[in-house]
């Protein structure tokens, strides 16, 4: 039986305020770097996720394409990365 890993962590963005109190919406490059981050085992999960989240998360993808789940050894960046999102 094959269990499918899925993680997702948010870095969360600074408040901003105008002087009146309301909230200041900011375009700029900042916000790229503070992207969520997502990381997902199989291929199938790995495309789904291109595909909904799009260019709005960084995405690492565990097992690439042509790559057997099955048998699948954890690597230690692989082990690292889901350490970190502990």
């Amino acid at each position: 039986m094959a269990t499918n890993l899925f993680s997702c962590s948010t870095i969360p963005e600074p408040n901003i305020e105008n002087n009146d109190g309301s909230a200041v919406t900011t375009n700029n490059n900042s916000s790229i770097k503070n992207r969520p981050s997502a990381t997902t085992t199989t291929n199938a999960l790995c495309d789904l996720t291109k595909q909904v989240a799009g260019k709005t998360i960084d995405l690492k993808c565990l097992i690439g394409a042509g790559q057997d789940p099955h048998v699948y050894k954890p690597k230690s960046e692989d082990r690292r990365t889901f350490i970190n999102w502990i």
